[in-house]
């Protein structure tokens, strides 16, 4: 499927939506762009279970942007685009959804969810959410599920939100809060630190946990400009049947430990299964296994 020309969506031209001051990109980030590439085969093997998981933390950033029909939104590090799908009918065919990632493998899954669900009202783009290749001032409203916290500079990426709203627009952004917290991705981090022998992700590198500091977090939104800020949690557990339903899923999704796994030697990677099937048996339940998680939900608008 061919990216959509989005300026021309928008009613801007292409030098335009361009007219961005262009940095270049750090080897970190073209690392973690490819990684992203990488696993996108993984999310649209599990397309149906990743929209089921993240439902309800889609309902309820959508319900905190309070859509009305006509309006123009934004969709960040989409993956499969569920959130954006949501949107997209919550705004009706007077308005338009633009779905984006920074992964092309990654808008090419989402793009064939929307034309197999026939949605009209939908473009995709490959955006950098550190470097959002729009003018500003364009959208009624941006969310972005679970990528924030993925940034090299993630206080970047919400001043440049920021910068695409148009006064009174609104954001959500759903980060994992902590570790601790969230025992369904930990476990799996903390049996590959164990046996690597060093901190997976390791120090420095942007993780799933980089942003779940509360205080930490409602500081760089407060920092990029935006108001009336506040930071809900959500539950949301990870079910599974078994524990190899719940490896399979973890081990192909989980972006940068995805990269990790597929490096381990045999052996290594069959005592990090056996040392994980240990760590998992503690939440099984008469339906197979229950594994607590939590997202943080922040929800802010530009004065």
């Amino acid at each position: 499927m061919t990216i959509s020309p989005i300026w021309r969506i928008l009613g801007v031209t292409r030098r335009e939506a361009t007219m961005v001051e262009h940095e270049n990109i750090d080897p970190m980030r073209n690392q973690l762009h490819a990684m992203w590439n990488s696993v996108a085969g993984g999310w649209a093997a599990h397309i149906d279970y990743i929209e089921e998981r993240g439902a309800g933390v889609t309902e309820a950033m959508l319900n905190a942007l309070a859509l009305v029909p006509g309006e123009r939104v934004l969709e960040l590090a989409c993956g499969t685009g569920a959130a954006g799908i949501g949107a997209a009918r919550r705004v009706g065919p007077a308005g338009i959804v633009t779905m984006s990632d920074v992964a092309p493998d990654m808008i090419e899954v989402a793009a064939r969810r929307v034309e197999q669900l026939g949605i009209a009202n939908i473009a995709t783009a490959v955006l950098d959410i550190e470097q959002i290749e729009m003018p500003g001032d364009v959208f009624d409203a941006v969310l972005c599920r679970e990528g924030l916290m993925f940034a090299v500079d993630p206080g970047r990426g919400l001043t440049e939100i920021h910068r695409v709203l148009k006064p009174g627009g609104r954001m959500a952004v759903a980060v994992w809060a902590s570790r601790e917290q969230n025992p369904w991705l930990g476990v799996m981090f903390d049996g590959v630190s164990a046996e690597l022998g060093f901190e997976v992700p390791p120090p420095g590198i942007p993780g799933p946990f980089s942003l779940a500091d509360r205080s930490a977090l409602a500081g760089l939104i407060d920092g990029a400009g935006f108001v009336e800020v506040t930071i809900d949690d959500i539950d949301n557990p990870c079910v599974a049947a078994d524990f190899e339903q719940w490896w399979e899923r973890v081990s192909m999704m989980a972006g940068p430990l995805a990269a990790i796994l597929g490096t381990l030697a045999p052996d290594v990677r069959e005592s990090l299964r056996s040392r994980l099937r240990h760590s998992v048996a503690e939440y099984r339940t008469v339906d197979g296994i229950e594994l607590p998680g939590v997202a943080m939900l922040a929800a802010a608008r530009r004065p």
